[in-house]
């Protein structure tokens, strides 16, 4: 027995522990802590500002933007009455799908003035249709430039039918 003792001692003595690995000091212990809660409130912030509900712009909020857009474009000279009015139809007819689900890419001018004649809109709306598209064909294949206040009259058309079509916002919110 005593000749195991001192085998043991004898081991300790020759190799001794000089120094804690680095993962066991204070430092270390203290740094992985604040790296950890660091994270973990990163994580809970992002979590909290996806939780945050967020406005969804509806069709019409959408239309009146890009309608902002096309007569700040129409009187800065950007864009001709041609390019104007394309833009204006395809305004028009990319927020009847948004609002109504009616597909009406593929349908020429007059299709889509006999088509909304024929739909589930209000007749003060129909009347407003056909303001809009009762100019519309003339100017955008032919040579003709349009005068300004045609083109704000168009603009002034489409903004009211968008308006008219809008659903309230107290149905809207739940």
């Amino acid at each position: 027995m005593n000749t195991q003792n001192a085998i043991s001692t004898e081991l300790y003595e020759h190799y001794p522990v000089y120094y804690k690995p680095f993962w066991a000091t204070k430092p270390f212990i203290i740094s992985a802590i604040i790296i950890a809660i660091i994270i973990l409130g990163y994580l809970v912030l992002r979590i909290m500002r996806s939780m945050q509900t967020k406005k969804v712009l509806q069709s019409w909020d959408i239309t009146l933007e890009q309608l902002k857009d096309l007569e700040k474009n129409v009187q800065a000279g950007k864009i001709t009455s041609q390019e104007f009015y394309m833009r204006l139809t395809s305004i028009i007819k990319i927020y009847l799908h948004a609002r109504f689900g009616y597909v009406l890419y593929d349908k020429t001018d007059e299709e889509l003035a006999e088509f909304l004649k024929k739909s589930e809109i209000t007749e003060q709306a129909r009347i407003l249709v056909e303001k809009i598209f009762e100019q519309v064909p003339l100017l955008k294949f032919s040579k003709q430039t349009d005068k300004p206040e045609s083109i704000v009259e168009s603009i002034g058309y489409v903004r009211d039918f968008v308006n008219i079509t809008t659903i309230p916002e107290s149905t809207t919110k739940k």
